[in-house]
């Protein structure tokens, strides 16, 4: 039996291959902490150019990336736009292209944590792995 894309529209929540959800910190970084769903995990897609996405946290900011290589969730309007990569299993990963620094790559939002410096951002990662798979809760 064939398993459905995943629905990334309206409200969702994000959550890793162990069942940790995506979670907007105090800091205004990004998680994946543990697997209770909390207002914190619940973000607002908005549809960008291209057929990509972006996501507004429940802080009301966008996520957005520093450099090429973090991800956190205190940008101004717009923020990081992503595409959506359909997986077996109902999985997506989130890629990301087109920026400054680049080269042409694709990368791909990983739940692993970022620099240590950013104070709670995520890792965007140059090849895909097992962190980069993602299940869309909606809500």
């Amino acid at each position: 039996m064939a398993t459905a894309n995943a629905n990334v529209s309206g409200t969702i929540a994000i959550k890793g291959i162990d069942g940790k959800y995506m979670k907007v910190t105090s800091t205004n970084g990004l998680e994946f902490g543990d697997q209770k769903l909390t207002d914190n995990a619940k973000f607002t897609v908005k549809k960008q150019d291209n057929g990509k996405v972006g996501f507004v946290g429940s802080n009301g900011k966008y996520v957005n990336m520093y450099y090429i290589n973090d991800v956190k969730c205190e940008g101004p309007d717009g923020g990081l736009s992503v595409g959506i990569l359909y997986l077996a299993g109902g999985k997506v990963s989130f890629t990301i292209s087109g920026y400054q620094g680049q080269d042409g790559r694709t990368a791909f939002l990983s739940s692993q944590a970022g620099n240590a410096s950013y104070n709670g951002s995520l890792a965007v990662k140059d090849y895909p792995d097992f962190t980069c798979e993602f299940t869309i809760q909606n809500l």
